[in-house]
């Protein structure tokens, strides 16, 4: 049977729009288009010119990489390990605050393991002709900016396309006094009559990156984007490891599998804290539930699969309820025009958590819920019993409820 269920996508286009400001590549020295012309102060070229030189003959590069986001749909928090080895050993290891991606390169073979899909690899074979790095960083969306393009020795303003209006270099101030050992280049950027900036600083030792921001206006509201680079290292040392050992028992794939979910959330693991109100304002926490099993289910209105779920769900909660079974609800909507009229109409009795933000919900949020109805049962002991997805709602739930409520509290 073909299962229909309502899923979120994790896209960065709205990152990559951002960032590209233009889709038109140009040459400061060329005036062959209809775009004003780009200002570059001389102090401004110079730095430029000393930084792409000074990753050019680069041989090792590592640092730890953190990148926050605001202002947009999924603000991503992002952080990462990276090792570079010309021309393409490499080991980055990626958190996006729902688990660990690991890429590792021989520079023969390229591993990549994937936070959401445990137990999968993929493996490929590496192009001795093609810097790796950079398509790394992109594929992790650790880097979305500049790193990249100055590793693969091109143009860092490129990317921001026909936007660009001035590059000039200025002072940094760090506890409100100048910093002699670092400097900043100011992007002035333009585009539909929307203004923003783009700032590089540069370390005046090496002339290699410490942070890139971006900062736009996107339909009238501030977003920005930050990339810092900390404990930058120019040499190897032997804890730097380019190989990659198989974990037993993991499968090879063609392409990953993944959780509509945090990977995190096994059974027998201490699910996430609740701390929101639900629709009556009473805050719920699941403290208050020990000795309960629990199913944590998040849906929405607007959810074909959910409509069809709600009695199926309201049923088993009536069956089961005086053997101990309780429900909270983890609503998605963006209004509540529908919910409690919904609610009553399908006998969901339960709480109903609500904040009115949809696929941005704080709670599926924090529980990396990707796809809905997701329902989450809850031992006794406070413990994960199940995760139960989409697709095994209607079959395994009931199976997971009648275990847990045979289980006795710890």
């Amino acid at each position: 049977m073909t299962h229909i269920f309502c899923q979120r996508i994790f896209v960065v286009s709205m990152i990559c729009a951002l960032i590209s400001f233009g889709a038109n590549e140009y040459s400061i020295c060329s005036q062959s288009y209809d775009t004003p012309v780009v200002k570059i102060s001389p102090v401004a070229q110079t730095q430029l010119d000393k930084t792409e030189a000074a990753y050019k003959a680069l041989t090792f590069y590592a640092s730890d990489i953190k990148m926050e986001t605001s202002g947009l749909p999924d603000n991503l928090q992002l952080s990462a390990k990276v090792a570079w080895q010309k021309p393409n050993n490499l080991r980055v290891e990626a958190d996006n605050g729902a688990g660990t991606s690991l890429y590792v390169s021989d520079g023969a073979k390229l591993w990549m393991t994937m936070a959401r899909a445990p137990r999968q690899y993929l493996e490929k074979t590496v192009s001795s002709t093609r810097s790796l790095m950079p398509s790394v960083l992109t594929e992790t969306s650790i880097d979305k900016t500049t790193l990249g393009m100055f590793l693969l020795g091109k143009d860092p303003l490129r990317q921001f396309g026909s936007a660009l209006q001035s590059v000039e270099a200025t002072k940094v101030k760090v506890g409100g006094k100048i910093a002699l050992d670092r400097v900043a280049l100011v992007m002035k950027l333009l585009r539909r009559k929307d203004e923003g900036t783009a700032t590089f600083v540069i370390d005046g030792k090496t002339n290699l990156l410490r942070s890139v921001k971006i900062s736009k206006t996107v339909g009238g509201a501030p977003v920005t984007i930050a990339e810092t680079y900390n404990n930058r290292r120019l040499k190897a040392d032997a804890n730097d490891n380019f190989e990659y050992s198989i974990p037993v028992g993991d499968v090879r794939v063609t392409k990953f599998e993944t959780l509509p979910y945090d990977p995190r959330l096994v059974a027998g693991a201490q699910p996430f804290r609740i701390d929101v109100n639900d629709i009556d304002g009473k805050l719920v926490n699941l403290d208050e539930y020990k000795g309960k099993v629990v199913i944590l289910d998040f849906w929405a209105t607007w959810c074909p699969p959910c409509k069809v779920d709600a009695p199926r769900l309201a049923a088993l909660h009536n069956k089961y309820k005086d053997q101990g079974l309780e429900i909270i609800g983890v609503n998605m909507d963006y209004d509540m025009l529908n919910l409690r009229p919904f609610a009553e109409h399908y006998g969901m009795t339960w709480r109903q958590t609500y904040d009115g933000k949809g696929w941005d919900n704080a709670i599926s949020n924090r529980f990396g819920v990707a796809s809905i109805p997701f329902t989450l049962v809850i031992g006794r002991d406070g413990k994960i019993a199940e995760p139960i997805i989409a697709q095994e709602v209607f079959n395994l739930r009931e199976k997971a409820v009648i275990k847990a409520l045979a289980a006795k509290a710890e």
